[in-house]
């Protein structure tokens, strides 16, 4: 019987992606990454002239950008797709004991995601106009910061964020409008930027180094957040959710 329960389950889950309301979901997952990702390129590169020791509005700029695009994207998106544009955020959501997502629909999840990131990368392309441009949005170490301090800085902050959403988008939640996550993520950048750049975000490291052709250090910028992310789902579904119940 248990048997014949998961060959339906798969077998469900595989219909489920087949109907247009997913795919409507799917699209929204890589239009809303295409977006966010743009943003988030152009910002750096917009601000990449100015050192952030001397120009804390640099610093500010740089912050701000993604997170108020993020905000308002939150209000279009989320009761479509629920707005991950992250494989982070759709891994923690996977793991989470609240998920609504198969397995097979956050691998297209992930894809549309990546897809949408690449496309951000030629935006970026054809509005700057050159890959050389393109390779300033790219993150990267500063000097003196090695892989293991990036990893960390990119765990933690990604651990916020993802917890952050998990918290937003359970069902007794009192959160709105998803500042929260916003917030978490401009709080991030702030910290972060100087260090390595301040992804937190596979496909935002992603569609920025496919087009600019800089992949230094890019593991960093999977393993930190995805490991943050799965911390995050392990204190949600152990701690958080239980204190809530």
């Amino acid at each position: 019987i248990l048997q014949n329960r998961r060959v339906w389950k798969i077998f469900s889950d595989v219909q489920e992606v087949t109907t247009t309301n997913f795919w409507r979901r799917a699209v929204s997952e890589g239009l809303g990454s295409c977006i966010l990702v743009s943003v988030t390129m152009g910002t750096a590169i917009v601000v990449q002239p100015y050192a952030y020791e001397e120009n804390t509005n640099a610093l500010l700029h740089r912050a701000l950008g993604p997170a108020v695009c993020l905000a308002a994207l939150y209000h279009v998106f989320q009761p479509i797709s629920g707005a991950h544009f992250n494989p982070a955020i759709t891994l923690g959501v996977l793991l989470s004991a609240a998920c609504h997502l198969s397995v097979i629909q956050a691998v297209i999840y992930f894809i549309a995601q990546m897809v949408g990131s690449m496309f951000a990368g030629v935006i970026i392309l054809w509005w700057f106009g050159s890959t050389a441009a393109v390779a300033e949005s790219c993150t990267t170490l500063a000097d003196g910061i090695h892989e293991g301090q990036a990893i960390t800085i990119e765990a933690i902050f990604t651990f916020i964020l993802v917890l952050s959403y998990l918290l937003w988008t359970e069902p007794t939640s009192r959160m709105r409008g998803g500042l929260a996550v916003a917030s978490a993520l401009a709080l991030g950048h702030l910290v972060a930027v100087p260090f390595d750049g301040a992804s937190f975000n596979p496909a935002r490291t992603f569609g920025a180094a496919v087009i600019g052709g800089r992949w230094s250090h890019h593991f960093v910028y999977w393993f930190g957040p995805l490991f943050g992310s799965v911390m995050a789902a392990i204190v949600f579904n152990r701690v958080l959710i239980k204190v809530q119940h």
